[in-house]
Parts: structure tokens; sequence; C-alpha cells
């Protein structure tokens, strides 16, 4: 299974609702362990949900093998869940 780690950012200017675009890309891709990125864990992949088109949220803290992919626009959202599902079939 793959291990996703997210990351927000701080919601200073959220122009859509960030939770819920997470949830929908929970719901497309369950075979998938996704949790809140934490310093000293290794990831697969790292997911950064931005609020807005700065997406400035820091990840380079985090250890990831594939790679990042940002998310700051709910019409993003099927990019994003092809990119996870592009990695997950390398595993």
């Amino acid at each position: 299974m793959m291990k996703v780690g997210v990351r927000y950012c701080g919601g200073c200017n959220p122009r859509y609702d960030r939770g819920g675009v997470f949830q929908k890309i929970r719901d497309r891709l369950q075979d998938v362990d996704f949790e809140i990125a934490k310093e000293g864990v290794e990831y697969d992949a790292l997911l950064v949900i931005g609020g807005c088109t700065s997406c400035c949220a820091s990840y380079h803290q985090f250890t990831y093998n594939e790679g990042v992919v940002k998310i700051w626009n709910p019409n993003a959202l099927e990019e994003t869940v092809r990119k996870l599902q592009e990695w997950m079939e390398v595993e």
C-alpha cells in the first residue's frame, strides 16, 4: 500500500474547501494510506494542498521517494488523482 504524507498550507487565503477536495481524493484512492506529513517519517509521495495559487506550504523537511504533487485549485482534482495512481503502479 502506498503511503502519502499530506501537507496543508496555513490557510491564510483559501479559495475553496481544501478538506472537501482532500476527501474526494481519499475516496478515489482507497488503496492509499494518507496521513498528515511528519518529519522523520518516510513517505512514498507527498500531497501538498494549497488554498490559492501561491501553494506556499513548505515540504522540503519531509522525506519522500516518488515525488510531490501539489493542488491549489479544485479543478486539478483529476490530474492529482491520476499522478498518484501512476506512482501507485510503479510500486
